[in-house]
């Protein structure tokens, strides 16, 4: 379940490093991804350095890094592209479906 923060934060730097690297993997086909990273990559990288932390995950796993860019509550999205952590845990790039803005950076 996500949950909201009271204030809004910057990526740190693990997850600004995470994302780019699964961006950057799916855009050049090492992991599952979406035709449209695989055609417009810049479009999702660049997204990167504005994104604000504005939820995280509260499943009580200690390992979840889960979090959140939008605060709403209800949102149709898509995996843009998908692979495993080194540590064999999954990692997800969720967007807007209608805007391809990237809205969730899921880690279980």
């Amino acid at each position: 379940m996500m949950k909201k923060l009271d204030t809004p934060r910057p990526l740190t730097f693990r997850e600004k490093q995470l994302l780019l690297g699964v961006l950057l993997d799916g855009a050049a086909g090492r992991i599952k991804s979406s035709q449209k990273l695989k055609e417009n990559p810049s479009k999702f990288i660049s997204q990167i350095e504005n994104l604000q932390v504005k939820t995280y995950c509260d499943c009580g796993h200690s390992d979840c890094e889960t979090v959140g860019f939008i605060d709403l509550e209800y949102y149709n999205t898509e995996v843009i592209a998908h692979g495993h952590l080194p540590d064999g845990r999954w990692i997800f790039v969720h967007v807007l479906e209608d805007t391809d803005q990237i809205v969730e950076l899921e880690i279980v």
